[in-house]
């Protein structure tokens, strides 16, 4: 499940890596292991796609899921662009709790250092 998935995954893998990555960041998240969560949300988000059209894969230049276009062949997995937009926008929800839980713990420990 490391790096990237591209042309050479299926779609709906790199759907359930994603989901599977947010379900691990919430679990770090609920231990307020907030550096472990964030890094499982974003490894999460790296998994869907940047932008979408008309809801299928596209291999542009630089074979990653970066781009979606309708599929080509009949039987090939299409998706609604508001699928990958509202995952996109949970993840990046989640990786902003993130970086708040990290602000005030680190200001925490300053003031009470200091």
């Amino acid at each position: 499940m490391k790096g990237y998935c591209n042309l050479s995954h299926p779609i709906q893998a790199c759907l359930q890596q994603a989901d599977v990555l947010k379900a691990e960041g919430n679990d770090h998240f609920r231990s307020k292991r907030w550096s472990e969560a964030l890094a499982a949300y974003k490894a999460g988000l790296s998994r869907l796609p940047n932008t979408i059209q008309n809801g299928g894969p596209s291999n542009k230049d630089d074979n990653s899921l970066n781009e979606y276009e309708a599929p080509d062949k009949p039987g090939q997995d299409a998706f609604s662009p508001s699928e990958f937009a509202l995952r996109r926008a949970v993840l990046n929800a989640n990786i902003g709790a993130c970086y708040v839980k990290l602000v005030i713990t680190n200001v925490l420990v300053y003031t009470v250092r200091h």
